[in-house]
């Protein structure tokens, strides 16, 4: 999974100047041809000497659109031979009627199409894997924990297959607490919340269950849900590492969320729209006694989330932090309440939902904005307990170690074959 497409060598065969309407016709040998405005060109230079900050990666300071001509021409233009030994590709050379020299080669050319342009970034657009009940026994693959710690192949397929299928599960883990603190290390670091950086899902032989401050920390079924749905911006991935398992009861549940909204969206386009688009307010309030003390947070989101594609790209759903604020003509209520509980009814679909009883040293890691879980009810004695430690990561460090990793295994394998 790399950065970008890997786009063939194809050499430009001609370019042609458009005054009326400033833009330039690029076209290639293989008979692709693109319209690139000059005021995106000159933006857009990468010459080292004034806009490209070859050390820093970005442009140089002080170039900015501020201070961009928007009526700037070429003065001459001529289709050339690449200077660098190891390209195969030519380029447009641009002199600019600011006096400015700009060159552009083929392949980065054809990466940068606008609307045409493909969605060729592997991290950013995964290839979804999408699952139901059978996940466990054909998809789920299992990570031993001290692979995870020592491999860096091996973290990478790690997340990979959260970005792709939005579940993994790591094994025999350490039974000890903070173990998590290993794997968040080995991304970048873990992303705190008000209940701590690594907080605890310890349930206790508890009579009437008066210890108990979060529904979490109960002995009850507890449905899908992501989790923090009450901060404006949800952690992105949810590590669950079972430390000691309940004697009776308790299982996993998990449910493929995004499955779950297109098999909505197709069914009853107006149930998805209505849950795309009304917004709900969620909260969180109470007392911990393991980290922050009093908290009271609050938020808004839709249950599906779009991107700018209009796929979609999160769901934001716990019935138990769900408040009744809902601002919306009275008449459209019962219409909303029919779309959640139609989509409700297709996450806990026994096709749809998958059911694991995690064991002592089992981690399962979850795509939070895609994969929604629950949990069976379970019961614990004076003699037994339940022990999780649960801890989150934000996507955009997922997304840079992948990268980082990415690039170093693809050059081992370059000079590998040199």
């Amino acid at each position: 999974m790399g950065d970008l497409l890997v786009m063939a060598n194809v050499m430009i065969s001609n370019a042609v100047q458009n005054q009326d309407d400033k833009t330039l016709t690029v076209e290639w040998e293989d008979g692709d041809t693109q319209l690139y405005p000059y005021v995106w060109l000159r933006d857009n230079c990468q010459c080292r000497t004034v806009c490209w900050h070859k050390s820093g990666l970005s442009t140089q300071p002080g170039k900015s659109v501020f201070n961009l001509d928007l009526d700037l021409n070429p003065t001459s233009l001529e289709v050339i031979d690449s200077m660098e030994s190891s390209s195969s590709s030519n380029l447009i050379d641009i002199r600019w009627s600011d006096g400015h020299q700009s060159q552009y080669e083929s392949n980065w050319l054809r990466k940068y199409k606008f609307d045409s342009s493909p969605r060729s970034d592997g991290i950013l657009d995964p290839n979804l894997r999408y699952w139901g009940s059978e996940v466990g026994d054909k998809q789920l693959k299992k990570y031993q924990f001290n692979d995870l710690v020592s491999s860096d192949e091996a973290l990478l397929n790690w997340m990979t297959d959260l970005k792709e299928l939005g579940i993994a599960l790591i094994v025999n883990a350490p039974k000890n607490e903070n173990e998590l603190r290993k794997i968040g290390d080995r991304v970048n670091f873990l992303q705190p919340s008000h209940y701590g950086l690594i907080w605890k899902v310890h349930t206790r032989y508890s009579p009437d269950g008066s210890h108990h401050y979060n529904v979490a920390y109960n002995a009850g079924f507890l449905p899908l849900h992501t989790d923090l749905t009450y901060v404006q911006r949800p952690p992105g991935l949810m590590m669950l590492h079972c430390i000691e398992s309940a004697s009776e009861g308790g299982e996993s549940l998990l449910s493929d969320g995004f499955k779950a909204a297109e098999e909505l969206k197709r069914e009853n386009p107006e149930a998805f729209k209505l849950l795309t688009t009304t917004i709900f307010e969620n909260f969180d309030k109470g007392h911990s006694t393991d980290y922050h003390g009093r908290y009271h947070t609050v938020s808004r989101h839709s249950v599906i989330q779009l991107d700018n594609h209009g796929q979609i790209s999160q769901v934001v759903m716990a019935d138990h932090g769900r408040t009744p604020m809902l601002r919306v003509p009275v008449s459209t209520v019962s219409a909303i309440y029919e779309a959640l509980k139609l989509f409700q009814g297709k996450l806990h679909d026994p096709v749809n939902r998958f059911k694991y009883k995690l064991q002592g040293g089992d981690i399962i890691c979850i795509n939070n904005y895609r994969v929604l879980h629950g949990r069976a009810d379970f019961k614990v004695t004076e003699t037994t307990n339940r022990h999780l430690e649960g801890a989150y990561m934000d996507w955009d460090q997922v997304n840079l170690r992948m990268r980082v990793l990415q690039a170093e295994m693809d050059q081992k394998n370059t000079n590998s074959h040199t």
